[in-house]
């Protein structure tokens, strides 16, 4: 699937750390999908032998997606 980063998510994905192939991981292969009445879509993906989650927030833009923020916690529970 075709994505384009926001500079936000962009920053946020330095900050945290995230590399593009747990990125793609997420977007791909979601633990779990969510949808809003807004069309944002949320990838939710654990990883780091299920301590840790992935939050992707995107949205559909013309034929691909475009990712706004994401969002990385140690408390998968809490958001799962």
């Amino acid at each position: 699937m075709d994505y384009e980063l926001t500079r936000h998510a962009k920053e946020r994905m330095t900050e945290r750390r995230i590399s593009e192939k747990l990125l793609e991981s997420a977007i791909l292969h979601p633990n779990k999908l969510l949808y809003d009445e807004k069309d944002k879509i949320m990838f939710k993906k654990l990883y780091a032998g299920d301590k840790r989650l992935l939050i992707v927030v995107a949205e559909r833009a013309k034929n691909n997606l475009k990712i706004i923020t994401i969002i990385d916690t140690s408390k998968p529970e809490e958001y799962l």
